[in-house]
């Protein structure tokens, strides 16, 4: 029985794990609205790899930053002190098309550093979010992060491997009690 148990407890925790997990090569879709009315100047298909990705007039989109490359960061380009955008009232950046490595869905953002004006985010699905912030209170300087956090994605379920596992504790059992 406990042989049963133990691969029940492998297979629940395979099909739960969650993970960082990075978007290197992946082409990810950029949308930017102020006030909800989306401003098309802005909306690209961004390039993930080193190095800043993408660069808005006084911002810089890093969407595989960090030692793993598992981490999202909005900065201010260094040489400039202002605004993020030139807009004024609530702004928000969706990022969508999102393709991780190795599979899985985003469930959530870690996040590590929000500005000191309390820029929010929400996971729209397991492939897109948004960050969203009110420019009339935005004033950052040179290089500074704006906003900063770890993508959190779900695992990709391997359930074949799962069955498999499931299978082979229950004959383990059935062996265990032929044998007793």
């Amino acid at each position: 029985m406990r042989i049963f148990l133990a691969a029940a407890y492998l297979a629940l925790a395979t099909l739960n794990s969650a993970h960082g997990a990075t978007l290197a090569g992946d082409n990810v879709t950029k949308n930017v609205f102020n006030g909800g009315a989306e401003i098309a100047a802005y909306n690209e298909t961004i390039s993930v790899g080193p190095g800043v990705d993408e660069t808005d007039g006084n911002i810089g989109y890093d969407l595989d930053a960090g030692i793993g490359g598992d981490l999202f960061v909005i900065s201010l380009n260094p040489g400039t002190y202002s605004s993020i955008y030139s807009f004024s009232g609530l702004t928000e950046v969706v990022l969508s098309d999102l393709d991780f490595n190795g599979g899985g869905t985003l469930s959530d953002l870690a996040v590590i550093d929000d500005g000191s004006l309390d820029a929010g985010y929400e996971v729209l699905s397991g492939s897109s979010f948004r960050v969203f912030w009110n420019e009339d209170y935005v004033s950052i300087a040179s290089g500074e992060v704006f906003f900063s956090a770890q993508y959190v994605v779900e695992a990709a379920v391997p359930l074949p491997g799962s069955i498999v596992l499931l299978a082979a504790g229950l004959g383990l059992l059935h062996l265990r009690r032929g044998t007793a």
